[in-house]
């Protein structure tokens, strides 16, 4: 995974674009997505404004992020702002929609999975592929997560701004004391049907559960590293490994 800085458009600035390779892309392809992206900007700085929509308040604004831990807090943050608990969340499209985050779906290169903007440099808007036979719902749920963490937080310019996006979204999808209560505080094995269980409750891959579990300590590098050799890299779609219904 990469994230790269786009240049600013016409109606757009600050955009950040995550992809699923390092592969360069296409001076054609450039132009195609800042055309589309300035295009998207538009149309809802211009339904926004048209709806006399108030400006968007970040719950994050002064919150520095730096580390694992302070991404952690970040997202435990920000789901009691929100008054969401800490349990599964149903769709993370409605519920940036409905805290003034636009999200809206379209067709990008395959390995772009998804864009965080701000229309008219004020008003945060997500991008997201619409490419549903290559990314499974939960790798969307994430990235949504993952393009929320580019918008809402400030992180240092030394720091891995990939990482620490990343840790965000997985400790907000998926909380410390959620992943506790289900799996305990110490395992010395988890089984692919528990794991499935989990996928399909919380709309969490696979592939982020075994990482929330290693950093937080529930499972050793050992079986960490079992999990991705013997399992995940067998089966990276996670096809038959459970369905969450939303996005």
């Amino acid at each position: 995974m990469a994230t790269e800085d786009m240049t600013h458009g016409g109606a757009h600035c600050g955009a950040k674009m995550r992809r699923a390779s390092r592969r360069l892309l296409l001076p054609e392809e450039l132009v195609e997505i800042e055309r589309t992206v300035d295009k998207l900007a538009m149309n809802y700085l211009r339904k926004k404004t048209d709806s006399h929509a108030r400006p968007f308040d970040n719950p994050l604004r002064d919150v520095i992020v730096a580390d694992r831990d302070e991404a952690e807090k970040a997202a435990s943050m920000l789901r009691e702002t929100w008054n969401i608990g800490f349990g599964a969340i149903k769709s993370i499209y409605q519920l940036m929609e409905n805290k003034g985050i636009g999200v809206v779906e379209t067709k990008l290169p395959e390995d772009v999975l998804g864009i965080s903007t701000w229309a008219g440099g004020r008003l945060p808007l997500v991008i997201m592929t619409s490419l549903s036979k290559v990314v499974t719902t939960e790798r969307k749920r994430f990235t949504a997560a993952h393009e929320l963490a580019m918008l809402l937080l400030t992180i240092p310019d030394y720091v891995d701004r990939e990482r620490v996006c990343n840790q965000f979204a997985g400790c907000f999808l998926m909380p410390r004391q959620t992943l506790i209560s289900e799996l305990g505080e110490k395992r010395d094995r988890i089984g692919i049907e528990e794991m499935s269980r989990l996928r399909s409750t919380y709309g969490v891959s696979v592939s982020a559960l075994v990482h929330q579990a290693y950093d937080l300590h529930i499972i050793t590098k050992e079986h960490y590293n079992w999990w991705y050799d013997e399992i995940i890299s067998k089966n990276l779609k996670e096809t038959g490994w459970g369905k969450f219904p939303y996005i």
